[in-house]
């Protein structure tokens, strides 16, 4: 028995979900502290979200650990499924049917239509059957011989490529809504550049999770009958749950981006951990008040911090309180004309 070949597909797949996992804990810490003023079910979706990812990385890591270390040496380990291994399509769509659906609802806002999200939502859930069964299936077929055999990779290519169409018709729908609102002519400068940089990150996040759903598919398809090639979908498989919590914190994440541009042209947004950058000092809100002219009334406040006090601890001098600290406070109110609420594009945001 080659373990290299049965395994080592395997053994990659959980490297990559690992390292997914943590790149999705430093996106939830950034969402968490940045975005405190969500939705309460939003901010508990996510809450959701990492904890059926944590359940998969926990199973996937004990999937590899049963067969390289319990069973090594023995003859189940290169005959049976690893026992963890039908919770992983079943862990896998409590995450992506959820996120799919939650795009959906975002697509009918921005759309005003309800035909694209129904039709994402059927095949999401069609998926979510599907991987069910491909769970089921592995318990009741038990070896790992029989997994090229013709009930069990219908099943899940069924899962993955209902999956990946979903992905595709959120993609497409996405970029055509944000294109044809992008060319009216009532569409405000930048807005445009905020439709732009959106319509790359929904291009960005939604054709990852498609195309390692296809090529979790086409492997599964088109591998040769012989063992070599037997578990090698998993390199992408054990990847794919995680691609689609990572798709969703990065556009929610984004706002930051859009926000600032929308309020503040196109320099860099602050710090989200930190705040300014320059200064180290937490960045203000900027309000909006109407005017009577008709366009809004922008009321910011920027707040420097002396210059003295920062240079002197920099320097290594010692630390005394300051008889006189100096801050300098900025007022700004200034009339400005947009088309578009800032709120719209919050929510175009939220679709990507």
């Amino acid at each position: 028995m080659d373990w290299d070949i049965i395994y080592g597909p395997m053994l990659i797949g959980v490297f990559f979900n690992c390292i997914l996992f943590g790149i999705m804990v430093m996106q939830t810490f950034i969402y968490y502290q940045t975005f405190k003023g969500d939705r309460a079910w939003i901010r508990l979706f996510i809450f959701y979200l990492i904890v059926a990812e944590t359940v998969n990385t926990g199973c996937d890591m004990y999937l590899i650990y049963q067969p390289l270390v319990q069973e090594f040496g023995t003859s189940a380990a290169g005959t049976y499924f690893p026992m963890m291994l039908a919770a992983s399509p079943i862990v896998t769509v409590c995450v992506s049917t959820p996120v799919q659906i939650f795009t959906a609802w975002r697509i009918t806002i921005v759309t005003q239509r309800k035909v694209a999200a129904i039709i994402i939502c059927t095949f999401s859930l069609l998926s979510f059957a599907a991987a069910l069964w491909t769970g089921i299936q592995v318990v009741t077929l038990k070896l790992i011989s029989r997994k090229l055999e013709l009930e069990f990779i219908i099943t899940g290519v069924t899962w993955l490529i209902l999956s990946a169409l979903a992905d595709l018709i959120i993609t497409a729908t996405l970029v055509f809504s944000l294109l044809t609102r992008k060319k009216s002519r009532y569409t405000s400068s930048f807005l445009n550049l905020s439709i732009d940089r959106i319509i790359r990150l929904a291009i960005q996040t939604g054709l990852v999770t498609f195309l390692f759903s296809l090529a979790d598919a086409l492997l599964s398809i088109f591998t040769p009958k012989t063992s070599v090639w037997a578990t090698a979908n998993f390199v992408w498989d054990f990847s794919i749950s995680k691609l689609y919590t990572n798709a969703l914190l990065s556009t929610l994440n984004a706002r930051v981006g859009w926000n600032n541009l929308n309020t503040a042209g196109d320099r860099d947004p602050d710090n989200v951990l930190f705040g300014d950058p320059t200064t180290g000092v937490a960045p203000q809100p900027v309000r909006h008040f109407p005017s009577s002219a008709g366009a809004r009334r922008r009321f910011e406040t920027t707040t420097i911090a002396s210059d003295v006090t920062a240079s002197s601890h920099e320097l290594g001098f010692p630390v005394c309180k300051p008889e006189i600290a100096i801050n300098v406070t900025k007022h700004v109110i200034s009339d400005y004309s947009s088309d578009v609420h800032d709120s719209e594009v919050h929510d175009l945001v939220q679709q990507a």
